[in-house]
């Protein structure tokens, strides 16, 4: 049986370029969200793009791994996409015990690596606030803001169109996901971004291309009540229970 460190050791794979001008908000935004639940867990980044690197399993262990969200295609000729979906399947395959977390990009890189499906949004981008949680994800996520609603904001332009084998669906759209191991959370939206972050990024890269009262809806449920906080406090309680999962 897998015994969470004491404090949790989590790593990060950055899965965005720091050339598109954010530096380093992303993973400002992971660190932030996670230390507010528990400032003693100690957090380890990783670059697979430029740098290669990943998490040596063999030698180094993490009580979970998160990949990060970005904004490159999925797309296996892609040397970078190609390794990190090989990451993946071999961590699946040699550490079924291992944690593994992935959000907006991240998401979908899981699904695709094991076999689910990812499209780009034939209507457009998506950007919400407010997801329908199924009874399975009311079960993961109990206690939201707003019964029967995860208020947490999304904002993409591909989708995870069909989730690999064998995973629950927690969110409507296949918004979040959970093996059927327990051991491998996805989650298309972005909890550990604030609602500043989220603007700029929104404005930059979706409004122009949003249909007309979409932008105004989005931004008014993105300054109420978000499940920010009760999300990352799951997400830790997740990890540090593996044994409560099965």
């Amino acid at each position: 049986m897998v015994v969470p460190h004491k404090p949790l050791r989590i790593a990060i794979l950055q899965n965005d370029t720091k050339s598109e001008g954010y530096g380093n908000e992303f993973m400002n935004s992971f660190l932030t969200a996670i230390h507010g639940v528990k400032p003693d867990i100690e957090v380890s980044i990783f670059d697979p793009i430029e740098k290669q690197e990943y998490p040596n399993l063999d030698n180094d262990k993490y009580d979970a791994i998160i990949l990060s969200g970005g904004t490159t295609e999925h797309d296996s000729t892609i040397p970078w996409v190609d390794k990190m979906q090989r990451f993946v399947r071999d961590t699946v395959t040699a550490h079924p015990d291992q944690t593994l977390i992935g959000i907006c990009w991240g998401h979908q890189a899981i699904h695709r690596a094991l076999g689910g499906v990812v499209r780009r949004i034939p209507a457009g981008p998506f950007v919400q606030v407010g997801h329908e949680l199924t009874p399975a994800g009311k079960e993961f996520f109990p206690n939201t803001t707003k019964e029967g609603i995860l208020a947490i904001n999304t904002m993409h332009h591909t989708e995870v169109l069909e989730t690999a084998p064998g995973f629950q669906v927690l969110l409507a759209r296949n918004e979040a996901c959970l093996s059927a191991n327990k051991n491998i959370l996805t989650i298309q939206a972005h909890p550990e971004i604030g609602p500043v972050f989220a603007e700029e990024l929104v404005r930059l890269h979706f409004e122009k291309d949003l249909a007309d009262g979409v932008m105004d809806e989005w931004l008014r449920n993105l300054n109420g009540d978000l499940d920010n906080g009760l999300v990352w406090q799951r997400i830790v309680q997740w990890i540090e229970t593996p044994a409560d999962r099965h």
